[in-house]
């Protein structure tokens, strides 16, 4: 997957070096910040600048949700666990965003780090 300031998200075929999906305008004027897949491989989450993140169904490029920030800054990281039904976000807000992903509803409940994050990782 590669995505770019003109807010595009390209899948490529890593064998063949063809693009699969491509995704215009995912966050309008904003620059993507940051990408994941979900642990299903089911969903594609893309951050924005502008603190957003969107949910998109990884196989036809659908978005399935948009997730606003409590403020607008920079996304960073993240995380999104399918199994246990969570999606982790971070960034230069100096919050760890927690959202619920259950029977689609999402809920926010930020935690405070006290320092801008500037990348996630899940080690396994």
């Amino acid at each position: 997957m590669t995505g770019c300031e003109g807010s595009v998200v390209t899948v490529w075929d890593i064998n063949t070096g063809a693009k699969m999906l491509k995704l215009s305008n995912t966050h309008g004027k904003q620059e993507i910040t940051c990408m994941s897949i979900d642990t299903g491989g089911k969903r594609l989450l893309t951050g924005a600048r502008n603190g957003n993140v969107k949910v998109w169904n990884f196989n036809n490029g659908h978005c399935l949700k948009k997730l606003e920030g409590l403020v607008e800054a920079e996304v960073t990281g993240i995380l999104a666990f399918s199994e246990k039904s969570v999606i982790y976000t971070a960034g230069w807000n100096k919050c760890i965003n927690v959202y619920r992903d259950d029977n689609d509803a999402f809920y926010l409940r930020p935690s405070r780090s006290g320092e801008e994050v500037m990348c996630t990782k899940t080690i396994s």
